[in-house]
């Protein structure tokens, strides 16, 4: 919805890749990148080949043909958290909640939607993680299969994800080789190792085909990435400053936004249960716990480098939620009615005080349709009685609102 407006939920980052994209595409080569200011490597060029692709080099240049595919793989991730929670569960309704979990966290609204690199690097550092889910896992398609998905995933983003992916599936396959890294050497090595040098090779054609590496290397290398390391202020950084260790390891009850509080029913009830945890239940908690400790040791943490945990969170948040306490759904659903009942106010108020009309009848409809949608919900939790105090309840804050 509105995903031709300039309005829709984003970050700053989403502006400079459109002008990367553009000026690249105006210059009639793939590489370098370019802007106005000249050769930019502040990020590899898998997202400007995208957009340069998908526009037909600029001649189609509007959101649509820029943000589509971004949504396309929120959509893929989406569908790869359902078949993946429903084989786990052996549910179908549980995989589709999986899904609907994944689209309804605020990281995938703001970072689902956008032109921005999120999404892909989501897809490609969690598929290894369900291709290798199985025990036995350990194959040659498998080891190319996610070298190709490390590669793109560094092609769209940073060389330096190889490595975060790496790790957060290495901590998984070294439990189960139950800690033992003679045992992880032995079982994983091989693959491990093809693994990552096939992402690295991926990744290492931006060097080779970019007619002038020695920018890649002074402006992505060192000033982009090692950037990043300054151990001159790392202790203290660690608790204090805008990128403090508690805003990564609370970064993902930001990424949940109307899920978390379930995600904190979730936490609790994983410490609660952590003796009883089954085996895919552990697997997705490591894999969360990987990303949270390599994005310790860089000096700038942000909730949203750990977006791929949220495919992971899904997951987990699918396979528990009939079983967490009702009560935190409960107080969610009341939030997002809130909300949504303000926004409908909100619009009405600010017409009021233009004395135009601004916002279409879809603008009301939409925050009209999710509350009621939440408080339906919200009834049925409670009494199992569903229509007629949904549409009293409607129809009350409809009147009201519309008085005011």
């Amino acid at each position: 919805y509105g995903l031709d407006s300039i309005h829709i939920p984003k970050i700053g980052d989403e502006p400079p890749y459109l002008q990367i994209t553009r000026v690249t595409a105006e210059s009639g080569s793939m590489l370098p990148l370019v802007w106005d200011g000249g050769i930019n490597n502040t990020k590899p060029p898998m997202l400007c080949w995208q957009g340069i692709l998908t526009t037909g080099w600029g001649q189609y240049w509007n959101p649509w043909t820029l943000r589509g595919p971004i949504v396309l793989y929120s959509m893929v991730i989406a569908l790869v958290i359902g078949l993946f929670a429903r084989k786990l569960s052996g549910d179908a309704l549980t995989g589709l909640m999986g899904g609907l979990i994944y689209l309804g966290f605020l990281s995938t609204i703001q970072h689902g939607r956008p032109f921005l690199t999120n999404p892909p690097e989501t897809l490609f550092l969690f598929l290894p993680l369900v291709v290798m889910f199985d025990e036995d896992s350990i194959t040659a398609k498998n080891t190319v299969l996610c070298g190709f998905c490390l590669g793109l995933a560094a092609l769209y983003k940073s060389f330096f994800l190889i490595f975060v992916g790496a790790a957060a599936l290495g901590l998984v396959l070294l439990y189960r080789a139950e800690f033992r890294p003679i045992a992880f050497l032995k079982r994983y090595g091989v693959f491990f190792t093809g693994a990552v040098l096939l992402g690295l090779a991926i990744f290492s054609l931006w060097l080779v085909l970019d007619p002038y590496p020695e920018k890649i290397l002074s402006q992505f290398f060192l000033k982009e990435n090692v950037g990043k390391f300054k151990l001159s202020n790392f202790w203290t950084g660690l608790y204090s400053g805008p990128y403090a260790l508690w805003r990564l390891w609370l970064g993902n009850f930001a990424n949940a936004g109307p899920h978390a509080l379930v995600l904190l029913a979730l936490v609790i009830d994983a410490v609660r249960r952590r003796k009883e945890l089954t085996r895919p239940e552990i697997q997705l908690w490591l894999y969360v716990l990987g990303f949270l400790i390599v994005y310790s040791i860089p000096t700038q943490r942000q909730e949203n480098y750990i977006l791929p945990t949220c495919a992971a969170l899904s997951v987990l948040l699918a396979l528990r939620w009939r079983v967490l306490p009702p009560v935190w759904v409960r107080i969610s659903l009341v939030v997002v009615a809130l909300f949504f009942a303000a926004f409908f106010w909100v619009q009405w108020e600010v017409e009021g005080a233009f004395g135009a009309r601004l916002f279409s009848w879809k603008n009301y409809l939409v925050p009209l349709l999710f509350f009621a949608a939440s408080v339906f919900s919200l009834i049925r939790i409670e009494t199992g009685r569903l229509l007629f105090p949904l549409i009293v309840l409607g129809a009350l804050l409809t009147g009201c609102l519309l008085y005011t």
